[in-house]
């Protein structure tokens, strides 16, 4: 039951599509309000992975290696370490990213065109999205604090940044 939490979060991009299609005035209308609604579920998400960091040396290191692989990477692999990160770490907080990833891609989905989007750019995304997953499932080696600041350095770069693209 806990392996569809990811592919319900991921669906919100359709849902998005969906809603953009039937309100395309609306979202026209409102497009600022809605990228500051996407950079406040950024935040939120920043805030609730850094908590859970221990080591702040190693979160230190991958904020920095996070912030910079921003620029080439997209933010839907950040968001799938937060999911992993959340199953990794503790199930408590579970509930509250996948549903911070959900509005977040319900958000996306709503703010890009159907007719830029393709079938090729949504596989990119998909997989992207559930990468990380194959990571945690190696539990010995991972540095979690490592992987926290990674995490919290790229979506910083998406607050930050105006970059809200579909790679």
């Amino acid at each position: 039951m806990e392996s569809l939490i990811p592919v319900l979060a991921f669906l919100g991009i359709f849902v998005g599509i969906l809603i953009a299609k039937f309100t395309r005035e609306e979202i026209r209308n409102n497009r600022n309000y809605l990228l500051v609604l996407s950079k406040i579920i950024i935040g939120i998400l920043i805030l609730v992975v850094i908590v859970f960091s221990k080591n702040f040396s190693l979160l230190f290191i991958g904020v920095l290696l996070g912030f910079l692989s921003a620029y080439v990477l997209s933010e839907f692999l950040f968001l799938g370490l937060v999911l992993g990160i959340s199953f990794f770490l503790k199930k408590d907080i579970t509930l509250i990213t996948s549903s911070l990833v959900f509005m977040y891609s319900l958000v996306y989905g709503s703010l890009i065109r159907l007719s830029t989007l393709t079938f090729s750019k949504i596989l990119v995304l998909f997989i992207m999205f559930f990468l990380p997953f194959s990571i945690f499932l190696i539990d010995g080696v991972l540095m979690i604090d490592l992987v926290i600041g990674f995490v919290a350095g790229g979506l910083s770069n998406y607050l930050i940044g105006n970059k809200f693209a579909l790679f």
